[in-house]
């Protein structure tokens, strides 16, 4: 896998160092101290490798995928990244049925809004390294949907000890196992026809941190069964539409960063 093996070991090899603190997709009490800190490991990660290991050239680049999008299409595909996740907490939502007598387990509106900055802020620091640097080296190598469940894997093993710590069951883990390798699926996806800008990716993350907090204060519990299922249709559907352009992606990887 290369030096993008070398991101990935280096996120896990970093895990003790940074991690403290994040709560937990659904846990109201409990704080896990799975990734706090550690939301700066994969960026922390691709600047390293890029500044020992490959030429100036491919630093200025992982820096500069965090430009603002610039055109209708870059604009579109980040506003499709912040609706799925509400799409998807929306249908659980009603799917599990609203219960107005449990909004004391979570958010209010005001604390929940107050999280919408670090949440951004820490899917940013995420995605620089997963979308601006692992995808970009992993696409070009084995094409775009093995890309993304590598990463998706290693992303959810990135999370394991957490999980375990607050003593989530095994089928709870595999559930969420499975909405976690798919959304990485769905990110690749928007990476690439965003405009390989982090932009897209980052606010998908962020969106789905937040509605998961969310879902507390409508009183409905996260449930991994309903968010991997959700998220596993999305990604099909969303590969499927545009299987016809797949070997465009790996092109797309081989060649050079279109110039803005």
């Amino acid at each position: 896998m290369g030096l993008s093996g070398a991101l990935l070991r280096l996120r896990l090899r970093t895990y003790s160092a940074f991690s403290r603190g994040k709560r937990l997709p659904g846990t109201a009490g409990p704080r896990s101290s799975g990734v706090g800190g550690g939301v700066v490991c994969p960026t922390l990660a691709a600047l390293i490798i890029t500044r020992v290991f490959e030429a100036p050239e491919a630093q200025r680049r992982l820096i500069g995928c965090s430009r603002l999008p610039a055109n209708k299409r870059e604009w579109y595909w980040c506003a499709l990244a912040v609706a799925l996740p509400i799409a998807v907490t929306l249908a659980s939502a009603w799917w599990q049925g609203v219960s107005n007598g449990n909004d004391r387990l979570g958010l209010r509106p005001l604390p929940m809004f107050a999280l919408i900055l670090p949440f951004v802020l820490g899917a940013w620091l995420e995605e620089v390294g997963w979308s601006g640097y692992a995808t970009e080296r992993l696409v070009p190598a084995y094409g775009a949907l093995p890309a993304a469940l590598i990463i998706g894997a290693v992303w959810s093993i990135w999370h394991y000890a957490s999980l375990l710590q607050v003593n989530r069951p095994t089928v709870w883990i595999a559930w969420w196992t499975l909405g976690t390798v798919a959304m990485r699926v769905i990110l690749v996806r928007i990476y690439l026809r965003g405009g390989r800008i982090v932009w897209a990716p980052t606010l998908f993350h962020a969106s789905d941190s937040i509605c998961w907090q969310a879902q507390q204060p409508l009183g409905v519990p996260f449930d991994p069964r309903i968010h991997g299922i959700a998220m596993t249709i999305i990604a099909v559907a969303m590969w499927m539409l545009v299987r016809h352009r797949l070997s465009n992606d790996r092109i797309l990887g081989e060649s050079s960063r279109p110039r803005e």
